[in-house]
């Protein structure tokens, strides 16, 4: 069963593309990633364990699925833990 799938939009360059995490069980993502097409968890648990891991857009969290920040609250995840940034609001 998949765990993860990268769909990349168009050619060229690090913005592009989206992140989908799929099927049962937790993955952690640990470095930056500069896709921009936003990040859907579709099963199982997301952790964002760097400031970064989520690359830009949307992040969509599907019924039953989970998404969670480990030690750091990256850019785009909203919650009671992790206040907007000290400058600006979340967009």
């Amino acid at each position: 069963m998949p765990v993860t799938s990268w769909t990349r939009a168009g050619g060229g360059g690090g913005a592009t593309g989206a992140f989908t995490k799929k099927g049962g069980g937790t993955l952690t993502l640990t470095a930056a990633n500069s896709y921009g097409g936003g990040t859907t968890v579709e099963g199982g648990t997301l952790v964002a364990a760097h400031g970064d891991a989520l690359g830009t857009g949307a992040l969509t969290i599907v019924s039953g699925a989970t998404a969670r920040a480990k030690a750091v609250c990256p850019k785009h995840f909203r919650s009671p833990a992790c206040p907007p940034p000290a400058r600006g609001s979340w967009t």
